[in-house]
């Protein structure tokens, strides 16, 4: 017996769940995508030798979802480090790099204990009690105002996209031990690649681009031309409309190669500027992101600016660069706040990374498990 599914969605969770049903003998899969591009709110452009992601975004190896998903030696990752500069100031990661062990102790970002606490967080195996946002998390684990202001607000808002830090504890606990124990990357070709490595490992499913889909009921779909389909399973691989997001606003920037400047592949946080939240010299960190005689720059605001805003602050900072702008990517839909109320059906099943985490990690988990519902009831057929 031959089983057809239909998935609509060709992001992460899409593409997984496509690639863990192909482990079916008798399966013929459809996933569809309205776009024109697979990746859903993973993309990468090519513009005059620069490549600019959709927003500035980072993959960890370390993810436990990712070391299954992914062929990750075709990647070729390049690494940022694992500190970060916080208002001009590196602090590093005294474990990985021993180097800075007395410039980070004496770093004005918190007190002793607070980074004491920082290093005992990273081998934390107590959970957060369920319902608790990070915020309240770190004050309740000791954490002191100020480090809390100097480097996790700066650092996880980049992360989360709110300056509340209003996500759920234990997502916070989960990826702050994932950057402890790894490292941030970026693919050779940009964050594109993380989607086409899966597609390139798909061999039984039919991608169809440009394809908009109606959900006539839970077995039914219509094409775009009028025609009608019926699949023994339906897969909805994307947000519907009530899911609400965060957005960010991210702007890239050039500067020259040989200018004088301190830049490094390292993040730079900030603490008391209007509108930038942070800035990641890309190109230090994966040479493949800009020509070699330039430094691209990702300059990323969580506030409602304009590109003039962002680049007299950027020239407030530093007064002795030139910028050159490239292009600005206003992502209102950047990430989602979760939802885990919604109710599948045995053949009629949502994935993405609303219903687990809003991260990459999230997104293929959820891919993976709504191919294991399916799986699970042709088992029982």
């Amino acid at each position: 017996m031959i089983n057809r599914v239909a998935i609509l969605g060709a992001g992460l969770a899409g593409l997984n769940c496509a690639k863990n049903l192909e482990s079916l003998p008798n399966v013929n899969i459809d996933l569809f995508e309205k776009e024109s591009s697979i990746g859903g709110r993973i993309k990468t452009d090519e513009v005059d030798g620069f490549l600019l992601d959709h927003g500035f975004q980072v993959f960890l190896p370390n993810y436990p979802e990712a070391k299954k998903a992914f062929a990750h030696k075709k990647l070729n990752l390049s690494a940022f480090k694992a500190g970060a500069k916080i208002d001009g100031r590196y602090v590093g990661d005294p474990l990985r790099e021993p180097q800075v062990l007395f410039s980070t102790l004496l770093s004005p970002i918190g007190s002793i204990k607070d980074k004491l606490l920082i290093l005992k967080l990273r081998y934390e195996k107590a959970l957060p009690s369920d319902g608790q946002t990070a915020l309240h998390f770190l004050k309740n684990y000791g954490f002191s105002k100020k480090v809390i202001n100097n480097f996790f607000r700066p650092f996880f808002s980049g992360v989360f996209l709110n300056k509340e830090l209003e996500n759920d504890a234990n997502f916070f606990l989960f990826l702050y031990q994932m950057f402890s124990s790894g490292y941030a990357t970026l693919p050779k070709n940009g964050m594109k690649e993380l989607p086409q490595n899966i597609e390139r490992q798909l061999t039984k499913t039919n991608i169809h681009l440009q394809t908009p889909v109606n959900i006539i009921n839970h077995q039914t779909i219509q094409m775009p031309n009028g025609d009608v389909k019926k699949y023994d399973f339906i897969i909805t691989a994307h947000p519907d409309e009530h899911t609400s997001f965060y957005c960010v606003t991210t702007d890239y920037f050039w500067i020259s190669r040989d200018s004088n400047h301190d830049f490094s592949n390292a993040l730079e946080l900030f603490t008391g500027q209007k509108f930038i939240n942070h800035i990641a010299a890309v190109s230090l960190a994966n040479p493949h992101y800009s020509p070699g005689d330039k430094i691209l720059l990702s300059v990323n605001s969580l506030n409602t600016s304009t590109v003039q805003d962002v680049s007299n602050e950027l020239k407030s900072i530093y007064p002795e660069l030139e910028f050159n702008f490239i292009k600005r990517y206003e992502i209102k839909k950047a990430l989602p706040k979760t939802t885990k109320n919604l109710q599948n059906e045995s053949k009629f099943i949502r994935c993405g990374d609303f219903l687990e985490t809003p991260s990459i990690n999230g997104a293929l988990a959820s891919g993976r498990k709504a191919a294991q519902k399916i799986l699970e009831v042709i088992s029982q057929q």
